[in-house]
């Protein structure tokens, strides 16, 4: 339920901020990025379509309808359907890796990893609500970087998993 508050009010910000297209593409992306780990979670768990139904959100630019019309389908089969979306070419690599490993960490690592590269463009803006917009989703990346870090030192978990686990920053 808080998913879709959040992501329903993100999505309206994102329309207010239709001139920007960093804003709207971010957001889409993120809503995208989501629904692709919800659905493959609950398909992992054995979970049923209307399970699948209740934790999809609206204002993606996978339609909801198509996202649950391959749920059923094998995953490389959901990754082929999907793959005419900005989310594609990284949902194909992150199946094969989900497929290998049965964990979908390096999936969710390759999809946020896909929101700097909307974001990146905006270091050639030099006026406008790009800049910021960057600035701030940058932070949070450091943030969620450092806390990545911080948690695998308090587990000990070795550099190297550690180092697998990193996504890429803004600079």
């Amino acid at each position: 339920i808080t998913d879709k508050f959040y992501f329903a009010n993100l999505g309206e910000l994102a329309e207010k901020a239709d001139d920007v297209p960093i804003i709207r593409n971010y957001v889409k992306y993120t809503i995208d990025s989501f629904n692709l780990l919800s659905l493959l979670r609950a398909k992992k768990d054995d979970k049923d379509v209307r399970f699948a139904e209740g934790i999809l959100v609206d204002g993606g630019n996978v339609p909801k309808k198509e996202l649950l019309a391959v749920y059923g389908d094998s995953y490389e089969t959901i990754a082929n359907k999907l793959r005419k979306y900005p989310t594609g070419p990284v949902l194909k690599k992150g199946i094969e890796s989900f497929i290998q490993t049965g964990r979908l960490g390096e999936l969710e690592r390759l999809l946020e990893n896909g929101q700097m590269d909307i974001v990146k463009p905006s270091k050639k803006v030099v006026f406008g609500p790009e800049p910021l917009f960057s600035y701030v989703v940058a932070k949070e990346r450091e943030n969620k970087l450092l806390r990545i870090i911080l948690v695998s030192k308090l587990n000990n978990i070795s550099s190297e998993k550690t180092r697998e686990r990193l996504r890429d920053i803004y600079v």
